[in-house]
C-alpha cells in the first residue's frame, strides 16, 4: 500500500541519512504486508498430485454428507446455523481490518521517522548553501573574468581557477542535494496524509463491521431462542441431543473413512508420543469435564467444555491437516484437525473460524477465535479428541497446570 520514497540519490546524502534509509528498509522488511511473498514463498510445500487429489477427493465426500444433513435442518436450525456463518464473516472482516489498521499504523510511524531524517537532511544543506554563500560573498571581487585577463602570477591564476572549479561543483551538487531533499520530504508528506486518509477508512469500516457483528449477535440469539422453543414445544429436548450427538459421530467417521488412505500431513512426532504433553487449545477455565452427564443424566461428554474471553484464540494442539471447518448442530462453528494414525482434535462453539478444509496447521496455529456462551455452559466452546472416532480423556493428553 506504501513505499518509501526512493528518489533521493544516496551518492549525495550524508552517511548518517544513508545508514537510517538502510534502518529503515530493513525495518519495513518486517512489516506482516511486506513479509507475505517471503514467508509463502519459504513455506510453500505443494503436495504431489496424487495426494493433492486424494484430499480434495476427501474433502468434497465429507461436503456432500454435511450438505445431506443440512437438506434435513428445521428452518429454525437453518436460521441459527446462518446466523453463527454470518457472525463468523463478521468476526473475520474485522480481524482483516485491525490487521490492516495495524499495517497502516506502522508504516505511518516509519513514514513519520522518514519526514524527521529528511528534515535533518535539510538543515545540513542549508548550513551548507550558507557557507558557500558566504564564501562567494567574501571573494566577490575575484571576478573569473578578472583572473583570465590577469597574466601577472600564472600559477597564482591556476590555482585560483582550479579553486572555482571546485567551488561551483560544489555550489551545483549542494544545490541539487537541497531541491532533491525538498521533494523527497513533499512526496513523504503526501503519502503520509494518504496514510492517515486510508486509517480513516479502515476506521470507518471497522465501527461499521462492529455494528454488523453486534447485529449478528442478537440474530443469532433470536434464531437460537427459537430453535429452543421449538424443541420444548415438542418434548424433544433429551431426542434433539442424542440426535447431535449421533451426528457428530456420524461426520467423524464419515471423515475417518475418506481420509483413510491419505498420508499424514506432518513429519512432526506422532500425536500418540504426546500423551500428558499437550498444552489446552484455549486459555480459560474447564467448566464441563469429560464423561460429564447431562440430558438428565442420559448423555455423557465426549470431551471438555472450556470457559474463555470472546475472542480468544484457539490453537491447532498438534500439527496436522484440517479435515473439516464448517457448522455443525449441536457443535456449532466446527474444526476437526487430523494429525495422522487415527487421531484427531475437535474444536466446537466457535465465534469464527481461522482455518479452511485441507489447510495443513502446526502446534500452536490459531483454527479459531471463541464465541460467548452467556451462562449456558453447554455452549462454551468445547475441545475432544478422537481416536479412530472413539472419545478419548483429554485430561489424559493435556500437560498439568
Amino acid at each position: 500500500m506504501y513505499r518509501l520514497n526512493t528518489s533521493i540519490s544516496t551518492a549525495a546524502l550524508p552517511s548518517v541519512t544513508i545508514a537510517f534509509a538502510v534502518a529503515v528498509a530493513c525495518t519495513f522488511s518486517q512489516l506482516p504486508g511486506f513479509a507475505l511473498s517471503r514467508s509463502f514463498a519459504a513455506e510453500a510445500n505443494p503436495l504431489p498430485q496424487a495426494e493433492l487429489e486424494a484430499v480434495t477427493s476427501a474433502i468434497t465426500v465429507i461436503q456432500t454428507w454435511l450438505n445431506d444433513a443440512n437438506a434435513s435442518y428445521s428452518v429454525e436450525v437453518n436460521n441459527l446455523r446462518e446466523a453463527e456463518r454470518r457472525i463468523n464473516e463478521f468476526s473475520s472482516n474485522i480481524a482483516a481490518v485491525r490487521n490492516e489498521l495495524t499495517r497502516t499504523l506502522a508504516v505511518q510511524d516509519k513514514l513519520k521517522l522518514e519526514i524527521t531524517a529528511l528534515e535533518a537532511v535539510k538543515s545540513e544543506n542549508n548550513e551548507l548553501l550558507r557557507s558557500l554563500l558566504r564564501a562567494a560573498y567574501m571573494n566577490g571581487d575575484q571576478s573569473l573574468l578578472k583572473l583570465l585577463l590577469n597574466q601577472q602570477d600564472l600559477s597564482k591564476n591556476a590555482r585560483m581557477l582550479h579553486y572555482y572549479s571546485v567551488y561551483s561543483t560544489a555550489q551545483i551538487a549542494a544545490l541539487q542535494q537541497f531541491e532533491t531533499t525538498i521533494v523527497a520530504i513533499a512526496n513523504t508528506n503526501i503519502e503520509l496524509q494518504a496514510g492517515i486518509d486510508e486509517l480513516s477508512r479502515q476506521q470507518i469500516e471497522l465501527e461499521s463491521q462492529l455494528a454488523a457483528l453486534e447485529r449478528g449477535k442478537q440474530i443469532r440469539q433470536l434464531a437460537l431462542s427459537e430453535l429452543q422453543a421449538s424443541i420444548s414445544a415438542r418434548n424433544a429436548e433429551l431426542e434433539q441431543m442424542q440426535i447431535d450427538q449421533q451426528q457428530l459421530q456420524q461426520l467423524i467417521e464419515e471423515i475417518d473413512r475418506a481420509i483413510e488412505n491419505i498420508p499424514a500431513a506432518t513429519a512432526t512426532a506422532p500425536f500418540a508420543s504426546r500423551r500428558g504433553q499437550l498444552s489446552l487449545p484455549l486459555a480459560g477455565t474447564i467448566v464441563q469435564n469429560f464423561g460429564a452427564r447431562y440430558g438428565e443424566g442420559n448423555l455423557a461428554r465426549r470431551g471438555i467444555s472450556i470457559a474463555a474471553p470472546e475472542g480468544s484464540p484457539a490453537q491447532a494442539v498438534h500439527a496436522g491437516r484440517v479435515v473439516f471447518a464448517d457448522w455443525l448442530r449441536g457443535a456449532g462453528l466446527l474444526v476437526i484437525v487430523d494429525h495422522g494414525a487415527g487421531y484427531m482434535s475437535l474444536y466446537g462453539n466457535n465465534q469464527a473460524l481461522a482455518k479452511t478444509a485441507s489447510e495443513q496447521v502446526v502446534s500452536g496455529d490459531v483454527i479459531a477465535t471463541s464465541s460467548n456462551p452467556g451462562e449456558n455452559n453447554d455452549y462454551a466452546p468445547f475441545f475432544e479428541i478422537r481416536y479412530h472416532g472413539m472419545p478419548q480423556d483429554p485430561a489424559d493428553w493435556i500437560m498439568p497446570r
